[in-house]
């Protein structure tokens, strides 16, 4: 992971401050001018991040001037027990997209998540703790206070004396769900009777009138529009950054985007800028900057994807990984559109939406899965050699993966994709397969049904599993033997005779292996790829074994009777 380029409103690069010495850094931060001191603080991750807002002089307007969705990720990776100072600086709207993004599972309203987020947001040490609220949304602030409260009575049940409209007395008794959390609610509702007596009122009086599934469902709905504001879609809405279209035409200047959106805060959210994955064109790309349209429009793609994949925007590992997926395919879109250009993509990055980059990308990798998947479902999906099979599994997953499995033994496994050559070699590989299916399908007359094949949920093969090289080499064996090309499994006894025919100096003799690669490229061009990949194999099972002492059980690329 690379660190991105800190500039202020000018694009000047703003300098990285001592990390080891808190009291130095607090004091070259206040140094700064205002707008390079934001810079520094929106750059910064984690704890360094929470230091740095406290540090600042103007700390509060700092904390003003964070992205909601910034702010909310703090919290998250910190835990709102570790941020009590940081909240209390907040604004009601930042406090809410909070609430909106950590407290709905669905259209259900988690009313002790949301509680403890208006709760911390109180500063209970300043002169007036609860002057936030007359600025909060009044119907998320009935709904959360509906769920941890019950009016018992009001003042019309109180009679005689014992309530005058001016009285000190609060005129409503409350009853709390949660022992706990009974007191700083009392507290809440004192300061507010004491401070804010008309507001007080009318708190009360919708705390019991207002229908608990009206309310929701209207609270439900503003933060639906709230969040979409930010980038947070309908699911039916957000799956549409995986909508299909034409690769081969895809047209540049029907998705060029316009020189401003509509940006609903002050500032861009830089969660997505803090690090760049190590996407060779797109970290050139995002390490020379980029503007805050650009930022944005980023901010709202990502938000996008984590809806469509169902990514919990608090959950940093499974968020971390889809910035990664992301990134990937934008890399791999820049790269397919303008080569290694570093102009080229700057100026596409700049003047494109970035969902129509993300779904070229999108499109480009499906056509590997759409391929894998019809390769594993003709006749030879199940009998794919190791590395065969560990392709088409990558592929087949709900986001294709690239297999490592024929760069060498130190890479075997799977990434993301993130570079436009990974597809290259990828559709090779599936090209190979393709010339397989057809030599097994139109040339050879194996009929493949009558083998077993054991494979295990994802497409591979288990150890003892039956493989195309295993048919193949069983069938080379009989035809070097002087029987009909077919994978008919051999007699133990017949095979060393079979090493001593087909072995030279440890190795599959040269002449066997140029025939062979001949008469399959005659079949099929390109085949002559298989039959290394086949003969390779007796190299290593077979042919480097001492013929005198050869034992079934090590023997490899061969059905045996």
């Amino acid at each position: 992971m690379g660190q991105r380029k800190i500039t202020d409103g000018e694009g000047k690069v703003v300098r990285f401050l001592p990390r080891d010495n808190r009291a130095l850094r607090a004091r070259e931060l206040n140094a700064l001018p205002a707008e390079e001191r934001l810079a520094v603080i929106h750059a910064a991750r984690g704890r360094d991040k929470y230091d740095l807002l406290l540090d600042a002089e103007d700390g509060q307007q700092m904390v003003t001037q964070l992205p909601p969705q910034d702010l909310f990720l703090l919290v998250k990776e910190l835990g709102r027990e570790d941020v009590q100072e940081l909240l209390p600086m907040a604004t009601p709207e930042q406090i809410a997209v909070g609430i909106d993004l950590d407290s709905w599972q669905g259209d259900r309203f988690d009313g002790d998540s949301s509680l403890e987020w208006l709760l911390t947001s109180l500063d209970w040490d300043g002169e007036d703790p609860v002057q936030r609220l007359l600025e909060f949304d009044f119907d998320l602030l009935v709904l959360i206070l509906q769920r941890s409260i019950t009016l018992v009575r009001g003042p019309e049940e109180l009679i005689g004396d014992e309530w005058k409209p001016n009285s000190a007395v609060m005129p409503y008794e409350f009853a709390f769900g949660d022992e706990e959390r009974a007191k700083p609610l009392e507290a809440l509702l004192r300061s507010l009777f004491e401070q804010h007596r008309t507001f007080f009122f009318r708190l009360a009086e919708a705390l019991r009138s207002e229908l608990p599934s009206v309310l929701e469902e209207e609270v439900y709905q503003q933060r639906r529009l709230r969040l979409l504001e930010y980038g947070f879609p309908d699911f039916s809405e957000a799956r549409q950054v995986y909508a299909r279209l034409d690769c081969d035409t895809f047209d540049v200047a029907r998705y060029a985007r316009p020189s401003s959106l509509n940006e609903p805060y002050p500032v861009a959210p830089g969660f997505a800028l803090t690090e760049i994955p190590s996407c060779p064109l797109l970290t050139a790309v995002l390490t020379s900057g980029v503007d805050s349209v650009t930022a944005w429009d980023l901010s709202y793609l990502l938000n996008r994807v984590m809806v469509a994949d169902g990514v919990d925007v608090g959950d940093r590992v499974a968020a971390q990984e889809t910035l990664e997926r992301v990134y990937g395919y934008l890399n791999i879109a820049l790269e397919h559109l303008c080569g290694s250009s570093l102009e080229k993509a700057r100026e596409l990055f700049a003047g494109i939406y970035l969902q129509a980059l993300f779904q070229l990308a999108h499109n480009l990798v499906e056509r590997l899965r759409r391929e894998a998947v019809r390769l594993f479902e003709s006749s030879i999906g199940s009998f794919l050699d190791g590395p065969y099979a560990a392709l088409i599994g990558s592929l087949r997953g709900r986001f294709p993966k690239y297999c490592r499995s024929f760069e060498s033994d130190r890479w075997a496994g799977e990434s993301p994709f993130v570079e436009l050559r990974q597809l290259r070699k990828t559709e090779l590989r599936l090209a190979e397969i393709e010339i397989q299916r057809r030599l097994f399908e139109e040339h050879f007359g194996f009929e493949l049904s009558g083998f077993a094949a054991a494979t295990d949920e994802t497409g591979g093969q288990h150890d003892e599993a039956m493989t195309l090289s295993d048919l193949f080499l069983t069938a080379l064996a009989n035809r070097t033997l002087g029987r009909d090309f077919a994978p008919l499994p051999l007699r133990l006894s017949e095979v060393s005779k079979l090493h001593t025919c087909i072995s030279e100096n440890g190795s599959v003799s040269e002449v066997l292996r140029s025939e062979t690669r001949a008469w399959l490229e005659s079949l099929e061009e390109g085949a002559g790829l298989f039959g290394d990949f086949c003969l390779d194999v007796w190299d290593e099972e077979f042919c480097g074994l001492d013929s005198a002492a050869l034992d079934r059980r090590h023997i490899g690329g061969l059905l045996l009777k």
